[in-house]
């Protein structure tokens, strides 16, 4: 148990391309980074507008990671 997972929730408007290009470049990271969660509902259709909830966890080292807190961060 050397590292720790620390997670960011973030929501966005965007169009499609947007959103592609996001997660192309999240796997293009070289470090343990990753989608562990993510939501897409359509915000308008005409203009092609996305609303996106994308959860990214990430790797670090155990001393950096906040100690859990059934949930929520201190």
């Amino acid at each position: 148990e050397d590292y720790g997972e620390v997670a960011v929730t973030v929501a966005f408007p965007c169009a499609i391309e947007q959103i592609v290009n996001v997660l192309a470049d999240i796997r293009a990271m070289e470090d343990a980074v990753a989608t562990s969660r993510i939501a897409i509902t359509l915000a308008n259709r005409q203009k092609k507008i996305l609303n996106v909830r994308l959860t990214i966890s990430a790797l670090t080292p155990r001393e950096l990671a906040p100690e859990p807190t059934g949930g929520i961060v201190r």
